[in-house]
């Protein structure tokens, strides 16, 4: 196969692949922007973190919805597996391993190393975070979440293809129960409550709560789409009854407590209402599936990365202005940063293996029948 054209840095087309839903790409927006003004301190953004069990529940979803309809035109499990192994490394690994690469260079260059390095080379880092308490994560901090869905993605094919649809959903339910109890039994094991977030059994219902969804038909959405809003609004009452709101900003302040570890739960409520409500075609999902919305969320992944360089790199800029213009003018450039490093990695960087993603699926699709 000749890949000459890889190289040329046009985009992949993949709005126009069957199934793509917009308002999903648009809910990423909402999510990696919750989550930059969260770091960013923005007032207000104490739940910003929320963004990411957003991202959770989003793949939850998709990628149950992706292996289910694989695992019907499979004819082994190999295939099946492997074939969705290589789509996601060719989507997450040239772009993650690229800026770990710079980023342990710039360590050294900068003399600001950061601890447990070999976790981050073999996507484990989630946990070695966890048990530090996020301390001396240089610019690496964010990637805990992509180490926990790396491990979701290398299990998750294993019990799709061994279980019925009735049972995973199941299943689905047992594991929603399970993530509060895991939750409090890791913080009070632990008395750690970083940990009590950062591992894949700590927050597996909230994938399990995407993985539901994907379980339901089309029909399923419309009819529920009504119950998702009723959801929706009792999570978020709960969020804003069970805890000061200030108390969000560090988990320290509410995951030990009695209701702590349900705050999660009632987040992923949320995260998944709002995906139930963006599958509608109501007003929510026009406003999700706006071009600069459904752009920023194809690019989201390298945003996600590169907001933590521009963290630390722009902070200098705080101290430069007088009053509060040095803490804007440091929002502005990350914010800005991010974006346009995230734009510039998709189109030249990352739409190569995308391309290549994409040309594999079209080869093995005809084999895998």
């Amino acid at each position: 196969m000749d890949y000459g054209h890889l190289m040329k840095g046009t985009v992949p087309q993949d709005t126009n692949r069957p199934g793509y839903i917009p308002a999903i790409d648009g809910l990423r927006t909402v999510a990696i922007g919750s989550v930059i003004l969260f770091h960013l301190q923005v007032p207000g953004t104490a739940l910003g973190w929320a963004g990411v069990p957003i991202f959770f529940a989003i793949s939850g979803f998709l990628i149950t919805r992706l292996l289910l309809s694989r695992k019907e035109d499979a004819a082994t499990f190999s295939a099946f597996y492997w074939d969705f192994i290589r789509r996601r490394v060719l989507r997450i690994f040239p772009l993650y391993y690229a800026y770990l690469l710079v980023s342990t260079i710039s360590s050294h260059l900068y003399s600001e190393p950061f601890s447990d390095q070999w976790s981050y080379w073999v996507y484990l880092q989630n946990y070695t975070l966890g048990f530090s308490k996020f301390s001396n994560s240089y610019i690496l901090g964010q990637t805990w979440s992509l180490a926990l869905e790396e491990q979701f993605y290398l299990l998750w094919p294993l019990i799709v293809w061994c279980c019925s649809v009735a049972a995973l959903k199941r299943l689905c339910w047992i594991l929603v129960l399970l993530g509060p109890v895991t939750r409090w039994a890791v913080c009070h094991w632990s008395n750690n409550s970083y940990l009590a977030f950062t591992t894949l059994p700590s927050c597996v219902d909230l994938l399990a709560m995407g993985a539901i969804l994907a379980l339901w038909s089309e029909a399923d959405w419309i009819a529920r789409k009504n119950i998702f809003v009723v959801m929706f609004v009792a999570a978020a009452a709960f969020l804003a009854i069970a805890f000061p709101y200030a108390s969000y900003w560090q988990p320290t302040l509410y995951i030990p407590a009695t209701m702590g570890p349900l705050v999660f739960s009632a987040v992923g409520v949320c995260s998944v209402s709002l995906l139930g409500i963006a599958l509608n075609n109501g007003i929510l999902a026009r406003l999700l599936s706006m071009p600069v919305m459904t752009y920023l969320g194809r690019i989201s992944y390298g945003i996600y990365m590169f907001h933590a360089f521009f963290l630390l790199r722009a902070s200098s800029l705080i101290g430069r202005f007088p009053g509060d213009l040095g803490y804007v003018a440091w929002c502005v450039a990350v914010i800005a940063g991010s974006i346009a490093a995230a734009a510039i990695s998709y189109k030249f960087f990352e739409s190569f293996f995308l391309h290549l993603k994409n040309a594999t699926q079209v080869k093995m699709a005809p084999s895998s029948r």
